[in-house]
């Protein structure tokens, strides 16, 4: 891990020294470097060392991206790697476990005898997760079938049998997803007890805690530490933290019990042994998640930021990608289609809450990937453009200038820091405290505004 001194004219010009990590380094190492770097650089107190920063992670993200895209062309691919993909579709297929009457019955048409001799062999014990798996396909599709049975309760008696793996966790998972009912349901419930692997049963209670999220149950979350806390606290130390850190990136928003038992948690964490060497990242997630909600209800009722901007805070921090991507999507039209405005909302967030306005610009940007091979002319460019934007001015203030900054850095597609770093060498500014540079650098409703822009119009 990179450490850098306070001097910036100290600091190596390769990103990957920069940053601390070696050439084979992978996104989400980089990122950790990344994050450790800027909890303590902050872009309000060191605006020119968090700029530096940020390039040099930027730097990094499009060399992986070349990378990956190289390594994906078909002569260089594993073909090897389709054998999980083909052991999964035989998984599908008809097994001689299963009788070939009972398959040839669904086939045909006579999908009430199918159910009933599937029941039967589940009953007694035999090929379990197939039968379950061709059990839930039979419901799904003809759920008169069986009025009584959820097609969801054969997925969970898979599930048991297979210990939350298989194609089934993937069924039930879009299951959660679709009705998260199902997540506070007896069955679901059940699953807890399963025996599985740490990394499975990580992913499974997380599926089902985003569930209770969305119907704020923050009770069954709670119940649910209480029942872990008895068989991991102990003897899995590190994965019950890692099960404390995933409770409170839903507990911090809730209601007062739920706030209760995150002061809980964050006194836990602070006592654990083992989170300094294992959870640097998670930990660094944390520390942002307590800046940001120690003012979540100032946040809701404030008039001067579009509600939705919140909602995409909180789920973007509770929810999958997919669940929060359509928010994310309104929140970016919205500033797009009006980028001044969009820019003095982010001002007004950032006044209330300067983390909040932190993450929601990082999340923005980090949904624009930059490759850094298909733009080589990029300088050049800033440095027209900055030379035709201050001959245009009529007063060369920042606070002036902000708007035409803004509208200049998306008519040519360069960033607003980029375009006020070479403005500042037309005017004379070159040293490291150069104040447009600096309150650019710092300008988060600036960046916001820019990078959704970008994101709308390409």
């Amino acid at each position: 891990m990179s450490d850098l001194p306070d001097d910036l004219r100290e600091w190596p010009d390769n990103p990957y020294a920069l940053l601390g990590v070696d050439y084979l380094v992978d996104e989400r190492t980089a990122r950790k470097a990344y994050l450790k770097l800027i909890r303590r650089f902050k872009p309000d107190h060191y605006p020119d060392h968090f700029q530096r920063i940020r390039e040099a992670y930027d730097s990094v993200l499009g060399q992986l991206s070349y990378r990956a895209m190289v390594e994906s062309r078909d002569e260089y691919r594993d073909y090897h790697s389709d054998d999980a993909a083909i052991r999964q579709l035989e998984q599908l297929a008809p097994s001689n476990a299963i009788h070939d009457d009972a398959w040839q019955d669904a086939v045909e048409g006579r999908e009430r005898d199918a159910y009933s001799k599937l029941v039967r062999i589940f009953q007694r014990g035999e090929s379990v997760p197939e039968a379950c798996l061709r059990l839930y396909w039979l419901l799904k599709v003809a759920p008169e079938l069986d009025t009584s049975t959820s097609p969801s309760h054969w997925l969970a008696e898979g599930l048991i049998a297979t210990k939350l793996t298989g194609p089934m966790y993937e069924l039930y998972e879009r299951e959660l997803a679709a009705s998260p009912e199902e997540g506070i349901s007896s069955r679901c419930t059940k699953l807890l007890e399963v025996e599985a692997e740490h990394g499975r049963l990580y992913d499974f209670i997380q599926t089902r805690w985003r569930a209770c999220d969305r119907l704020r149950d923050y009770i069954r979350i709670t119940d649910d530490l209480k029942l872990f806390k008895e068989r991991l606290a102990l003897q899995h130390e590190s994965f019950w933290n890692r099960l404390l850190l995933l409770a409170a990136n839903h507990l911090a928003w809730g209601d007062e019990h739920a706030l209760r038992h995150f002061g809980h948690i964050k006194q836990t964490l602070t006592q654990s042994r083992y989170l300094h060497y294992e959870l640097d990242y998670e930990l660094d997630r944390l520390d942002l998640l307590i800046e940001i909600t120690q003012r979540a209800d100032a946040l809701r009722y404030v008039v001067e930021v579009p509600y939705v901007y919140v909602e995409l805070i909180e789920q973007s921090w509770t929810q999958s990608h997919d669940r929060y991507e359509p928010t994310f999507e309104r929140v970016v039209a919205t500033i797009a289609s009006d980028p001044e405005r969009g820019m003095r909302h982010l001002d007004h967030l950032k006044q209330v809450n300067q983390a909040a306005a932190a993450y929601l610009v990082e999340l923005i940007r980090s949904h624009q990937r930059i490759d850094f091979y298909s733009d080589s002319t990029a300088a050049e460019r800033a440095k027209r453009a900055a030379k035709r934007f201050i001959y245009g001015l009529k007063k060369p203030t920042y606070d002036a200038a902000r708007s035409s900054l803004l509208q200049a850095s998306l008519a040519e597609a360069i960033s607003p820091e980029l375009l006020a770093r070479f403005a500042d060498e037309l005017l004379g500014n070159r040293n490291h405290t150069a104040w447009w540079t600096a309150a650019a650098n710092s300008d988060l409703g600036m960046q916001g505004a820019y990078h959704a822009c970008r994101l709308v119009w390409g």
